[in-house]
Order: structure tokens, then C-alpha cells, then sequence
């Protein structure tokens, strides 16, 4: 999981995100999906480690401890916290019977 200090230097750059993703060499999505915690990363990956080289962030403060500083999600279970009532993964189709 990606560390609450990535995700603030991304929001706090000054930057568009489609800027940061393509210094990054991503697509915009793809930045999108791991700042969201919706794209799952580990510590070092590779999309990671450009991304902190572009925003100036050391290798060690790019990823969350365990159990501490991560993005969104629980840790333990590899799970993303739910977004509400009635919510379900993206791209996963509902059953409305």
C-alpha cells in the first residue's frame, strides 16, 4: 500500500495528475486507481518508485508500514474499507432481482 505521504505530495504539488502520471510514464487512470487504493501495489513497485522520483520522495516514504499510514483499506484483510450501503466493486455487476 502506497503511504499517506505519496498521496499528500501528489494533492499538494501544485500539479494536474495527468502531469504527475505522464512524468511518471502511467496513464492518468492508473494513478488515479493507486492513489485510490483501488489499483493494489507493493513495496517496490515499480510505478511506485517513478512516481516518487518525479514528486522528490525517498524510496522508504513511499509505501505505508504495516498497519500504519496506508492508504485506504484494512490492512489485515488486503480489503478496501466499504464506500456505503449499496456499494460494490467496480466492474462487478449487481444482482437487482
Amino acid at each position: 500500500m502506497i503511504s499517506q505521504r505519496l498521496i499528500r505530495a501528489v494533492r499538494l504539488s501544485g500539479r494536474r495528475q495527468y502531469e504527475i502520471a505522464h512524468s511518471a510514464k502511467l496513464h492518468p487512470s492508473t494513478l488515479s486507481k493507486i492513489l485510490n487504493g483501488i489499483e493494489i501495489v507493493r513495496p517496490g513497485d515499480p510505478r511506485v518508485l517513478r512516481l516518487g522520483k518525479v514528486l522528490g520522495i525517498p524510496e522508504r516514504k513511499l509505501f505505508a508500514r504495516r498497519g500504519r499510514n496506508s492508504a485506504k483499506g484494512d490492512v489485515r484483510s488486503g480489503r478496501r474499507k466499504s464506500m456505503g450501503a449499496g456499494s460494490h466493486a467496480p466492474g462487478r455487476v449487481m444482482n437487482m432481482q
